[in-house]
């Protein structure tokens, strides 16, 4: 009996050895799970990491070609702007230069017709000139015939007599 006692005292201490074992072992398996579980996590959390770090990467490039788009636009629309302004210039010059030609064109024509009436009065008061000098010729030729007519007059007169 005492052998059996000692048998069931040694079966129970072995029990308890191999629950103990059985405990720890299962608090080992929960510690390397636990261990599995927070690798697990940190290796999550550092890709999670790495891929924010890539994701500010990517907006922070976005962000610099954005900016760099709005000076492009920014750009375009003032150099659009400078040139609507030069285009402005170029109508009102153009516009200047084609007044200025109207009016040189009407002082030409102007000088021209000063000309041309100039040019026909002096042509008219040669022409009138030239009538004067002949109407003076033949009034001179009439006034000799007048004369001579009076002298034949006189002489028929005299011889008649």
């Amino acid at each position: 009996m005492r052998r059996a006692w000692e048998q069931q005292i040694e079966e129970r201490r072995q029990e308890k050895e191999r629950a103990a074992e059985a405990q720890a072992a299962a608090e080992r398996a929960r510690a390397d799970d636990d261990e599995r579980r927070r690798q697990a996590y940190e290796a999550d959390e550092a890709k999670r990491r790495a891929h924010v770090a890539e994701w500010r990467t990517a907006l922070a490039q976005q962000l610099d070609e954005l900016r760099a788009r709005e000076r492009e636009a920014a750009e375009c629309r003032r150099l659009a702007a400078e040139q609507a302004a030069i285009q402005r210039q170029v109508e009102t010059i153009e516009a200047q230069r084609e007044r200025v030609e109207r009016e040189r064109s009407a002082r030409q024509l102007a000088t021209y017709q000063r000309r041309q009436h100039k040019v026909q009065l002096t042509r008219r008061a040669k022409e009138v000139q030239e009538e004067l000098e002949e109407d003076n010729r033949r009034l001179q030729q009439m006034e000799q015939l007048v004369r001579e007519q009076e002298e034949v007059r006189k002489t028929v007169m005299r011889w008649s007599r």
